[in-house]
């Protein structure tokens, strides 16, 4: 018994000095490690190691890719980080739990790990997130928009730990713009509703629909499809036994196809407006529906900005074209901010050796500067709920779209209350109208095909560019937009 208390002693008291250690560097000064949760050693002949976790595989691989390519350019851009090479571990977390924690296992274990990126789907960063917080590591999601991400509260359905971030808008936020946009601007009076089982989509809907009722609406259905399904004819005959004038569906590919394409030929919903959200925005969504996605609207982000366009120009120098998806300015800053924070807290000791604090990563993420506060914890949801600032100020980090047939592919202003064509007002109870030269019965490949900004301006769908997002921090919505120069990255009140 002796023995075993001695013994217990001692693995106390090492415990307790590894958080205030000295370390010896060849070469340089000693340097002492005083962090909470540990230092990450890098010697002076070794790079400074990041991790990603995206959506690598799969039918929802635009998603990843999308962010993989925006953080290795802004791993180009930021250059060397105090003397040393920037290795990145790319990890498949696909868009599953499942796909999620094994990623997260394996950045955990790699112990020269100093920071994470991801995931891109807020099922896989529920899973991953208690992994990465245990092993005192910090991940900055650019698309994770589930809620429950950053609320503290687990009566609140909350799962947030510290050590979490994102780039990426919150539900909360995109749930309302759908809401009130499909009361107040489509005039739709009753909704329905379906989701995939997914903490994203069963609280964008919920909320969607929270949003509605709220407003004067009235919900007809609210249900969900397995991902993996094809068949949607069972869940679509359910919802057309009271149709709705709207059904908002944010579900992922393919899943969100198949319902697009075989909801018109359901009795009584041929004329039931269709909205989808930003998991469906991808540049392959159209070839993988089919004409019967005109009219189809979507909630996405809103990018903008000269310092956008020259991101935009680095993609198409590096891998030719435009992003697959709506999420790479988002995973662009995430980089940077990750970096950034790195840099700030990194303890050099004059020989190229440093020593990199887990909880100076942390605190570098709520207090960062870069002239002034670019990132702060993202985790009061509640405050987030309660807060009522001016729509147009809403209307500058998400926005909605429509996938329509155009003719004359010429872009052209809209302004405030234009409507891009016939649709129902606020109070007008008919169908909503459908131009009939619109489609002309052609096949999709025949027409010019552009997303729609309303309330902003019109831009085509084949020049693919998504229109102006600001970053946001979760806390107060401040914009955060793309930076430019790696010590520059924009901020709060701009």
């Amino acid at each position: 018994m002796r023995r075993l208390v001695l013994l217990l002693l001692t693995a106390l008291l090492v415990g307790a000095l590894g958080a205030a250690c000295a370390v010896p560097m060849d070469g340089g000064e000693m340097m002492e490690c005083t962090d909470a949760l540990g230092c990450v050693e890098v010697a002076a002949d070794e790079p400074v190691t990041i991790a990603s976790m995206n959506v690598l595989s799969g039918p929802v691989s635009f998603l990843g890719l999308d962010q993989t390519g925006a953080i290795e350019i802004a791993i180009d851009d930021f250059g060397d980080l105090l003397g040393h090479e920037i290795a990145w571990v790319s990890e498949d977390s696909q868009c599953s739990a499942e796909g999620g924690q094994s990623a997260a296992q394996k950045v955990a274990a790699n112990s020269s790990v100093v920071g994470a990126l991801g995931t891109a789907c807020s099922s896989a960063g529920t899973a991953a997130l208690p992994i990465i917080h245990e092993a005192g590591l910090s991940m900055i999601s650019a698309s994770n928009t589930s809620p429950t991400l950053t609320e503290p509260d687990p009566e609140m359905g909350g799962v947030w730990q510290p050590g979490y971030y994102r780039t990426a808008h919150n539900d909360l936020f995109q749930g309302r713009l759908a809401g009130e946009f499909a009361y107040n601007h489509l005039g739709a009076r009753t909704a329905a509703t379906i989701h995939d089982g997914s903490p994203y989509a069963d609280s964008l809907q919920q909320v969607m629909a929270d949003v509605f009722t709220e407003l004067g609406g009235r919900i007809t259905y609210q249900g969900a499809v397995n991902v993996g399904d094809t068949e949607m004819l069972p869940i679509l005959t359910e919802i057309a036994t009271d149709p709705p004038d709207i059904l908002f569906y944010p579900i992922f590919q393919p899943e969100v196809n198949f319902v697009t394409d075989q909801v018109k030929g359901v009795a009584g919903l041929e004329d039931t407006i269709l909205m989808g959200a930003d998991a469906a925005f991808s540049s392959d969504i159209m070839a993988n529906t089919g004409e019967s996605i005109l009219g189809l609207y979507l909630t996405s982000p809103l990018v903008q900005g000269e310092a956008y366009d020259e991101l935009l120009a680095k993609w198409d120098a590096k891998f030719g074209g435009l992003p697959p998806s709506a999420f790479h300015a988002h995973a662009y800053d995430a980089t940077m901010m990750l970096l950034q924070a790195i840099e700030s807290v990194a303890q050099d000791d004059g020989a190229g050796n440093l020593l990199i604090g887990k909880q100076a990563i942390r605190d570098a993420g709520r207090s960062a500067r870069a002239g002034r506060d670019f990132l702060r914890p993202v985790r009061r949801q509640r405050q987030v709920q309660q807060r009522r600032g001016p729509r147009h100020d809403d209307r500058q980090i998400v926005d909605i779209v429509e996938i329509q047939a155009q003719r004359n592919a010429e872009p052209f202003a809209q302004r405030g209350g234009e409507q891009a064509r016939p649709r129902r007002g606020a109070d007008q109870g008919e169908a909503r109208q459908v131009d009939p030269d619109r489609a002309c019965g052609r096949s999709l490949a025949d027409h010019e095909i552009e997303l729609i900004v309303l309330h902003r301006r019109i831009e085509q769908f084949l020049d693919r560019r998504i229109e102006p997002v600001d970053l946001v921090d979760e806390q107060d919505f401040p914009g955060l937009q793309v930076g430019q120069d790696r010590r520059e990255v924009a901020g709060a009140g701009d």
